[in-house]
């Protein structure tokens, strides 16, 4: 769709950029006719805009302009899924890199309700056993060889 002039001939004017609104509503999932209704409205100078074009507007200004944020996904991608990290599963890597590219700036981020949510639910803590289960404490009255028995 390539943006064009206001045609002169008034009768062209009537149609013009009905089928934009056309192509747009159906890629939209909005219905096609209320949203062309509500177009014509507004063209022909009433200004109101109808709650399916409203709608449409809205649908509109998510779609892409440009391919730049795909490729900045792609390129954090790249950064995380490196020969040393090869393992990381697809929806450990998915949310890196959602994290990475909608996510704010970690400085910005506090993880206190966070991990205090997950110290709730008894998970593990950064200081237990590297296998994940509690640490064993060493009785004082038993030597550090006897208490591997």
């Amino acid at each position: 769709m390539s943006p064009t002039a206001w045609p002169q001939d008034e009768n062209l004017r009537a149609l013009f950029g009905d089928e934009h609104v056309l192509n747009l509503a159906k890629l939209c999932h909005i219905n096609s006719k209320a949203a062309l209704d509500d177009f014509r409205l507004y063209k022909n100078n009433t200004r109101r805009v109808g709650k399916a074009l409203q709608l449409l507007i809205q649908r509109v200004t998510v779609l892409p302009v440009s391919s730049a944020e795909c490729e900045r996904g792609f390129s954090c991608m790249n950064m995380n899924d490196t020969a040393v990290r090869n393992r990381l599963a697809i929806e450990s890597l998915s949310a890196l890199i959602f994290i990475k590219t909608n996510g704010t700036h970690p400085s910005k981020f506090n993880p206190v309700s966070y991990v205090e949510h997950w110290l709730k639910e008894n998970r593990h803590s950064a200081t237990d056993a590297a296998t994940g289960k509690h640490s064993i404490k060493l009785n004082e009255n038993k030597s550090s060889f006897a208490s591997l028995f």
